[in-house]
């Protein structure tokens, strides 16, 4: 999937109902308001993704693989290991809520994710905290997920070929916890405030952006001790972000 970073998102815009986003933590909207609207705008939590399924792509859509994979992954739960069936999906919705492990081309670090809807753009929507960890940050970029318990069951060392770069795009390593000054640096620039007059006076005189101080921004955060995942604040408001170019 091409790799977008979205910090907020509206339950309409992802196809996911008011109720489960609140089964899943979401209690309150970005301005701190009691959640019980579809139209709500809701900031995201940095594991979270938006997964694809574009209907105009003609790329498989991201619920109708998930959808498919879990049925044969409880397919082998019980005929091949005598387990119980772990997902039980009744329809695509039961994707919702489940675990997947997101990758990045030529590493080998997977970084899980949980599935919260999906979206009309043919995009693997997620925290810009989530492309940092991994490895990925810039719009365009391109990375995978796979369901999570797919990859514990199925996948071995011995698939993978013998030659130089073989371990490559594997998940042979697992973050289960995004640390914010632990990922790409560039992170630290990302802006989690308003833009202050500062900016704009010190912009008009082509002062460099060095001397911006009322920035609000990872860097500071975590310099101040303060939590660079919440109250994250957006500029402009859309009315559907599949409004626009989808593929």
């Amino acid at each position: 999937m091409t790799e977008m970073a979205i910090t907020h998102f509206k339950p309409k815009e992802i196809g996911t109902s008011v109720e489960k986003l609140k089964e899943m933590g979401y209690e309150k909207d970005t301005f701190g308001n009691e959640f019980s609207d579809e139209n709500q705008v809701l900031e995201m939590f940095p594991h979270d993704v938006i997964l694809p399924s574009c209907p105009d792509s003609g790329d498989e859509r991201a619920d109708d693989v998930f959808f498919s994979i879990a049925k044969f992954i409880d397919d082998e739960l019980e005929n091949l290991y005598g387990m119980e069936r772990f997902f039980n999906v009744k329809s695509k919705n039961d994707v919702i809520g489940q675990y997947v492990v997101c990758l990045a081309p030529h590493i080998c670090t997977g970084t899980v994710g949980r599935i919260i809807g999906f979206s009309k753009t043919q995009t693997l929507l997620a925290s810009p905290f989530m492309h940092a960890a991994m490895r990925r940050d810039a719009d365009g970029d391109e990375a995978a997920a796979m369901l999570l318990m797919d990859m514990l069951i199925n996948f071995s060392r011995k698939f993978l070929p013998a030659h130089r770069g073989g371990t490559q795009d594997s998940p042979l390593v697992l973050n289960t916890c995004i640390r914010a000054g632990d990922v790409d640096d560039q992170i630290l620039d990302f802006t989690l405030g308003d833009y202050p007059l500062e900016l704009y006076e010190l912009c008009e005189q082509g002062k460099h952006s060095s001397e911006v101080h009322g920035v609000d921004n990872v860097k500071k955060r975590l310099k101040e001790g303060r939590d660079p995942f919440v109250g994250i604040k957006f500029s402009h408001n859309c009315s559907n972000l599949n409004g626009g170019v989808v593929n």
